[in-house]
């Protein structure tokens, strides 16, 4: 038996490429293509223009317009600034703050930081 919360497997539709489970609380834009084995927990928020596929977005995440994002896992209440590219097996801590216009290559970043320059090396840890 579903529950009001449990996350939903979307149909057919042009935005969605399965196998794709996103929590009813999550907003997300036009123009967005998400999928394949993306999963978006609750209170999302997607922009419009946002290419994700093989992440994990934890609850109340923020990925700005137009970003890119792959193999990836982003932390609780991270924030991904407009025009992002992260890749590269990167996972973000929770509150991580990504300014506009970066490219992040399998960084490890911990909680409570916010980033301001790219990150190309894929063995960073910050």
């Amino acid at each position: 038996m579903k529950k009001k919360n449990d996350p939903e497997v979307i149909p057919n539709d042009s935005r969605f490429i399965s196998p794709v489970l996103i929590h009813p609380t999550a907003k997300i834009g036009q123009n967005c293509l998400i999928g394949p084995y993306v999963t978006i927990g609750p209170n999302c928020v997607i922009e419009d223009g946002v290419r994700i596929r093989r992440t994990t977005l934890l609850s109340e995440v923020t990925v700005r317009k137009n970003s890119w994002i792959d193999s990836s896992i982003i932390g609780w209440e991270s924030v991904i600034g407009r025009w992002c590219r992260v890749e590269g097996v990167s996972v973000l801590g929770r509150d991580v703050v990504i300014s506009d216009e970066l490219y992040v290559n399998g960084g490890v970043i911990l909680d409570h930081k916010s980033i301001d320059a790219s990150i190309y090396d894929p063995t960073t840890v910050l």
